[in-house]
């Protein structure tokens, strides 16, 4: 993820570390759930927090394993775990993840 620039010569701050991966479970209709690592634009909660091992979830390639799935987007999936945690981390700290459905 990028944020405006940092100074006055425009560079761009890039938020890299172990702890901007967030534990997601992309929920269907039909009561599958599948579990994503998703990279997120803040520090995420320890109890929250994930390694993206093999790959992360990072804005790209479409999502399988899901019957909602079909067509969503990496990127579309990053979108929509940022809105459910725009109003905190506190619900989903009980959950172990952010649950988002589709």
């Amino acid at each position: 993820m990028t944020f405006p620039p940092a100074d006055m010569l425009g560079e761009e701050v890039v938020v890299v570390g172990p702890h901007v991966w967030v534990n997601a479970r992309l929920t269907c209709r039909h009561g599958r759930e599948r579990t994503f690592c998703v990279r997120v634009d803040r520090e995420v909660p320890e109890k929250l927090r994930c390694s993206p091992g093999g790959g992360g979830v990072d804005g790209g390639g479409t999502l399988t394993g899901c019957e909602c799935s079909a067509g969503l987007t990496g990127a579309d999936l990053t979108r929509l775990v940022i809105d459910a945690v725009r109003r905190g981390w506190g619900r989903w700290m009980s959950i172990g993840a952010v649950v988002v459905e589709c």
